[in-house]
């Protein structure tokens, strides 16, 4: 949710995925539900290892979001550029049959 609130802006060309991590990892309902899997387990960690532990998990998950969410912006760009180069070849077609026809 919180990946999503930050990449919602139009023509994006950056996500800061250190920032969204710094703020997921501050965030209590994150954390609450991460220490409750760690219960479950029944696992002795360490505090600052299981705080390390959610940080990395979620940097990956982000790295992995953002790099896709790139690859879908770069599609669709190249997609749109396909289409407006298109629309200009056929205009131009367009134009010279007119030019042709007179």
């Amino acid at each position: 949710m919180k990946f999503r609130q930050e990449i919602s802006i139009s023509n994006l060309r950056k996500i800061n995925t250190i920032s969204i991590t710094q703020k997921l990892i501050t965030d209590v309902d994150i954390v609450s539900l991460f220490n409750n899997i760690l219960e479950e387990a029944n696992t002795e960690i360490d505090n600052e290892v299981s705080k390390n532990l959610l940080e990395k998990m979620i940097a990956l998950y982000l790295r992995v979001r953002a790099f896709s969410t790139a690859r879908d912006i770069t599609t669709k760009g190249k997609l749109q550029s396909k289409t407006v180069k298109a629309k200009g070849l056929r205009n131009t077609i367009k134009k010279s049959c007119k030019d042709y026809i007179r």
